[in-house]
């Protein structure tokens, strides 16, 4: 399998990340398994599947013991993702995440909103309202001084002050220590002569 996904940071304050592992290991194997083109009579974002060929792909090991999940967790999880607001106070104020069909041996599941959160053109502006900065730009200006950076600075000034025949000071140095052993050996010499 070939390909990729786009997934919006904005997923960490999603309902989906305050719920248990499996929930968002099925979001993500939807994700995965939906289709990107129109093919074979399905539309960009759906695929077709069953419980248990969710539950197989789902299943992890411990050790050398393969743990799947039940059908009811599975059903649940569809369930949740198909009314993910069902019972909250807030209302259904947000869509749905899937759309199910039932089938003769399997689902249609359909992902709502894919194309929009699959199309790579969503996410090159930052979307904090300042359309005008493109995001690469932002980042620069957010990510904080680089260690280089102030390096370059202050070679920078040093060069500078030396191009106007100013003497080097004592900050743009780089002191060592001398070693004490050094230093006794250096006085001893000096007192000799």
């Amino acid at each position: 399998m070939n390909g990729y996904i786009l997934e919006s940071r904005r997923i960490l304050e999603s309902d989906i990340w305050k719920k248990p592992p499996m929930y968002f290991k099925v979001w993500h194997y939807l994700l995965l398994h939906a289709q990107y083109t129109e093919y074979r009579g399905m539309k960009r974002g759906q695929l077709f599947t069953s419980i248990n060929q969710i539950r197989e792909d789902c299943s992890y090991h411990v050790g050398y013991r393969k743990v799947k999940p039940t059908k009811k967790e599975i059903w649940n999880i569809l369930e949740w993702l198909r009314n993910p607001h069902e019972g909250n106070d807030e209302g259904n104020s947000r869509e749905t995440m899937i759309v199910t069909t039932k089938g003769t041996h399997g689902m249609l599941i359909t992902i709502c909103n894919f194309n929009y959160y699959q199309d790579p053109k969503n996410y090159e502006r930052n979307n904090e309202g300042n359309d005008e900065i493109p995001t690469k730009e932002l980042r620069r200006e957010r990510q904080g001084n680089n260690i280089n950076e102030e390096r370059e600075e202050r070679e920078e000034k040093r060069n500078a002050r030396a191009r106007e025949g100013e003497a080097p000071r004592d900050a743009d140095r780089k002191v060592i220590p001398m070693p004490e052993e050094i230093r006794q050996k250096l006085d001893k010499a000096i007192k000799e002569v």
